[in-house]
Order: structure tokens, then C-alpha cells, then sequence
């Protein structure tokens, strides 16, 4: 979470938003699903909080990036905990890596 900080507090402090950096747990340690469960974790605890979701942006850049497109597919997709989950009303994805086989020319 400290490595995003430089590029997360101005766009923080210019929106005047709160952020909630996923401290999630990483290959080659744990499975990308264990990615996937943290970061459903960390969105449902904000909703357990009463935040509304069309005021939750996700944001992530490379794999953090391709964590927020399967999390918002699972979500769509009514794969999780609890379903159905609301969407978060945006995402930003900063050079996401969605193309995980590597069998497409850039």
C-alpha cells in the first residue's frame, strides 16, 4: 500500500474523497483468488459501513488493475457472498494487465 501513496493522496486530496488501500495478499505467496477474496473483503466491509456505493470509485494499476475488472465481473455476475452486491459507481484502471495469457500482440 506505501508504494501508491505519491499518486493516491493528491487525487485524495483534490476530490476531497477518503481511500481505502488494499493490503491484499500477492503471488507468488498466495493464489490470485486469495487477491480476488481480500479485495470482495475490503469493498463489502465499506458497505457494512453504510458507504454508498455510488460514492466508491475502485482504482488500480497493472495486476491491481485487472484485480478491479474481475472484481467488478464477480460482482456483476452475482458470484458473491451474499449477492446481489451493488456495483461501485466507477472504476479507474491505470495500464491493467487484463491480458493474463500474454497471447495477444500489445
Amino acid at each position: 500500500p506505501g508504494t501508491h501513496r505519491g499518486l493516491l493522496w493528491p487525487i485524495v486530496r483534490q476530490s476531497q474523497a477518503f481511500a481505502c488501500v488494499v493490503d491484499y495478499r500477492r503471488p507468488p505467496d498466495y493464489s490470485v483468488s486469495d487477491a480476488g477474496e481480500d479485495a470482495l473483503a475490503a469493498y463489502l466491509y465499506i458497505l457494512s459501513l453504510g458507504v454508498d456505493p455510488q460514492r466508491i470509485v475502485f482504482m488500480g494499476d497493472s495486476a491491481g488493475g485487472a484485480l478491479c475488472v474481475s472484481l467488478l465481473v464477480a460482482i456483476r455476475d452475482g458470484r458473491c457472498p451474499g449477492s446481489p452486491t451493488p456495483l461501485p459507481a466507477a472504476a479507474v484502471l491505470l495500464s491493467p494487465w487484463v491480458d493474463v495469457a500474454c497471447d495477444r500482440e500489445s
